[in-house]
């Protein structure tokens, strides 16, 4: 979709900042909500995720020479990678010191200055003149491609799963922590 929009760059901050507002309303909100009201934050804010975890990615060919796109998606994936790594980590060691709050308000403040620094990026304005089919015909035609690709199905499959664990993981071990207790605390009964 953001492919699709003349100024991409925006699309994605804006995306961003989004899924920055549904992590923080996670970590106010639950225990707090009926549980159908912190799912729908989390399907919501979620459906931002493909953004986060590539999409910006995309960005790069439109921000970079022609000749200079094999260095610049290497840049990307190193750093994609790193971020990977580092990132559970800092998040983990900040709920360890202080709290699963302040981790997922951390969460979300670095989401918002992602959004705010893709905000400023300049990138070629996409002119969608040559094109005519439609969002829904360009949809249907993913979909079908995928379909009938047995291993672009199966890794779009992987994907999601993924992808659907690694969304929950942060939830789950909030929730676990607080059903479980702490190594500092003892096991709750």
């Amino acid at each position: 979709m953001g492919s699709r929009i003349r100024r991409p760059a925006r699309f994605h901050a804006i995306v961003l900042i989004g899924f920055a507002t549904a992590i923080a309303a996670l970590t106010t909100l639950v225990g707090r909500v009926p549980l159908p009201v912190a799912l729908t934050i989390a399907v919501i804010g979620g459906s931002g995720g493909p953004v986060v975890a590539g999409g910006l990615s995309s960005l790069v060919a439109a921000s970079l020479p022609d000749t200079a796109h094999g260095r610049g998606y290497a840049w990307d994936a190193a750093t994609y990678n790193a971020a990977s790594v580092v990132g559970p980590a800092v998040v983990a060691a900040v709920a360890t010191l202080f709290s699963a709050s302040t981790s997922g308000y951390l969460l979300a403040a670095a989401a918002t200055g992602a959004g705010v620094l893709i905000f400023g990026v300049s990138t070629r304005p996409v002119d969608h003149n040559d094109r005519t089919p439609a969002f829904g015909t360009d949809l249907v035609s993913g979909f079908v491609t995928v379909w009938r690709r047995p291993v672009l199905r199966a890794v779009t499959a992987a994907s999601c799963l993924a992808y659907l664990g690694l969304g929950g993981l942060t939830i789950t071990a909030v929730l676990a922590a607080r059903q479980w207790g702490s190594a500092t605390q003892g096991v709750c009964s």
